[in-house]
């Protein structure tokens, strides 16, 4: 049941969230148990071309 996503990034790497090319948020990949997840440590920096 669910979607699989296939990550090419471990435990602890860095990672950016992007809604489609734009950039919201910075991170890091964890696991808790069975599960992994994001944690979101900051907002992206958008260039100003971006928030227009």
């Amino acid at each position: 049941p669910g979607d699989r996503m296939v990550l090419k990034t471990g435990i602890g790497a860095p990672v950016q969230i992007r809604c489609g090319s734009v950039p919201l948020f910075e991170g890091r990949i964890g696991q808790r148990k069975s599960r992994v997840a994001v944690r979101i440590e900051r907002e992206a920096v958008r260039s100003q071309k971006m928030e227009r």
